[in-house]
This record gives structure tokens, C-alpha cells and sequence, in this order.
């Protein structure tokens, strides 16, 4: 017979009852590599740190659990971030223990299953805040482009971002079919984009679906700027798309406000 914790739906049920019991949970959240980019190879933390933010204002307790000594990189680097915790390697007040194992609801860490993990606590925050499941998929220009970054600590519903760092036939399985369950589809088109196929993608979709499609056009991206001649090719694409019934904006804060 099959565990009944290799359910992902029994998983998530797990942890919501106890959360509805006890009106939180504790989240123990690795440093290393999971909020912190370790090795200094360009790791994109931010989903997770998003995430973190988003637990802690519905009163999860936050237990960093870390074999780094480096308390005072900790502390700084979590104050920078903007990231509230409650307990650095030790446990709550509730569970006094000799053993060396931490008590947590859920872990998130990087060698710890955190995709599932990832996945349950997104979920257990939407259905506590009674969000719907909008979501946005963050298509557009890539290239060493971070409007991405930029962009999600600004976003009020979840999101897929595509980018990632090792590509594979799975990633693009997936890609394909957050295209198609996400409530909306971002086109962010920037100088720094090198191929023109997603301007052909915005355009097709918002004939197609203009309800989930959304464009968004930065003029400058990290230094680069579009010529004058780019930039008024890229406007009237922009008033075809918006004809269509998509809407169209001109500044990362301005999507962020209208995706709810």
C-alpha cells in the first residue's frame, strides 16, 4: 500500500488542519541556498524569500534552521531582504526538546523537496487569505533581463516564472502547460530582447484570449534603450494588442496594480 504522506493532496490537508487548529505553523526555512545565494553562481532566491514574506503576515512562525555560523551575515543579510524570522536553530516555545532535530509543519530547503514544499505553503497562504488561484505567467524578454525580479516582490498573485538556469524537456512540458492554466500571460518586451517571436505571441493571443493576455513594454532595460524607430514600431504593436481587448502598460508598477 502506498504512504499515505506520498499524496500531495494528503500533504496539503495535513498542514492545513493544523494551521486551522492552531491559527499558524512553524516553517523551518534553510539559509544556504534557499534564501541565500551561497556560492555566489547568480541564484535567484527571490520566490522563496516572496514566499516567506507572504507566511509571516499570516502569523507562521519562521525558524531559520542553518548549519552556517556566520550569525551576523544572517541577521544583515535577512534585514536587508526584508525578512522577518522568529527563531535561528532553535525551537519554539510550545516544543522544549533534547533532540537535536528542530520541530517544524514544513521545511523549505534546497535539498529537502522544496518544489513540493514551495508548492503546499503557496497554496496553504492563498486558501488562508481566500485568494483565488490567479495567477500570471511572466513571458516576454529574457536575455539576462531582470524586470522579473523587479517585477514579483511587487505582485499580489502568484506566478510562474520560465526562466531557468538548466533547461530540459520537463521545464518545457511544464512551461506549456502553466501557459495554459495561468489566468493571465505577461508579454514584457525590453531592449534587451534579441529574437522577435514574443511580439508575434502577444499579438496572436490577444486575438485569441485578450482576457489573460497583458503587454508590457519597458523603454530602458539596464542601460539599453529601443531607437526611436523600435519604440514607435513597438507603440503602434501595442495599440493592435490593445484594440484586440488587451490591456497594455509601460511600467512594471503599473502591471502589478491591475493583475489582481
Amino acid at each position: 500500500m502506498q504512504h499515505h504522506f506520498l499524496q500531495p493532496e494528503n500533504s496539503f490537508q495535513r498542514l492545513l488542519s493544523e494551521y486551522q487548529r492552531y491559527g499558524s505553523i512553524v516553517v523551518a526555512v534553510d539559509f544556504d541556498n534557499t534564501l541565500y545565494d551561497y556560492h555566489k553562481t547568480g541564484l535567484d532566491c527571490s520566490e522563496i524569500i516572496g514566499l516567506v514574506r507572504r507566511l509571516k503576515s499570516i502569523g507562521c512562525i519562521i525558524a531559520l534552521w542553518t548549519a552556517s555560523e556566520d550569525t551576523g551575515l544572517i541577521v544583515g543579510y535577512c534585514a536587508e531582504q526584508n525578512i522577518e524570522y522568529d527563531l535561528l536553530n532553535e525551537n519554539p516555545a510550545f516544543f522544549q526538546s533534547p533532540s537535536r532535530k528542530i520541530y517544524y509543519n514544513e521545511l523549505l530547503d534546497d535539498r529537502a523537496g522544496m518544489t513540493e514544499s514551495f508548492q503546499r505553503l503557496s497554496r496553504l497562504y492563498r486558501t488562508v487569505t481566500r485568494q483565488t488561484t490567479r495567477k500570471v505567467f511572466l513571458g516576454g524578454t529574457c536575455n539576462g533581463s531582470l524586470w522579473r525580479d523587479a517585477l514579483i516582490p511587487l505582485l499580489n498573485i502568484d506566478y510562474f516564472n520560465p526562466v531557468t538556469e538548466k533547461w530540459s524537456p520537463e521545464h518545457q512540458t511544464e512551461e506549456h502547460r502553466q501557459r495554459e492554466i495561468c489566468d493571465y500571460c505577461l508579454y514584457t518586451i525590453t531592449p534587451k530582447m534579441t529574437g522577435v517571436f514574443s511580439i508575434a505571441e502577444v499579438v496572436e493571443d490577444s486575438i485569441k484570449h485578450p482576457e489573460k493576455t497583458v503587454l508590457c513594454l519597458l523603454e530602458q532595460d539596464a542601460g539599453e534603450q529601443f531607437s526611436e524607430h523600435q519604440w514607435k514600431s513597438l507603440v503602434a504593436t501595442a495599440q493592435l494588442v490593445k484594440q484586440n481587448g488587451a490591456p497594455v502598460f509601460y511600467s512594471l508598477a503599473d502591471v502589478a496594480a491591475n493583475l489582481k
